[in-house]
């Protein structure tokens, strides 16, 4: 498994689920097209939705979970000292 520097993490991280996101619109039978990211995300996000509710698991308190894992990733990118501060995290992921 590739593991990147830590200084490359967070866009790591956001290429490694714009390839999930790829694999999914193609599961669905689209093709790739840059500008419909924000909708192809609502739409898994959607279906995340309908696996938790057929499995009977708390969709809020994964929310929860996914922001805190975000923050942390963050917040420990800062402790590296790989980024000034939070919302610089945050600005080198766009």
């Amino acid at each position: 498994f590739f593991k990147p520097e830590p200084v490359y993490m967070a866009k790591f991280r956001g290429d490694r689920f714009e390839k999930t996101l790829k694999s999914y619109m193609f599961l669905k039978g689209n093709a790739w097209a840059y500008n419909s990211r924000q909708n192809w995300l609502a739409d898994m996000v959607a279906d995340a939705f309908h696996f938790c509710d057929v499995n009977a698991i708390d969709t809020d308190f994964v929310i929860k979970l996914a922001r805190s894992h975000f923050e942390q990733e963050k917040l420990d990118d800062v402790s590296k000292g790989l980024v000034a501060t939070p919302k610089a995290a945050f600005q080198r992921q766009t």
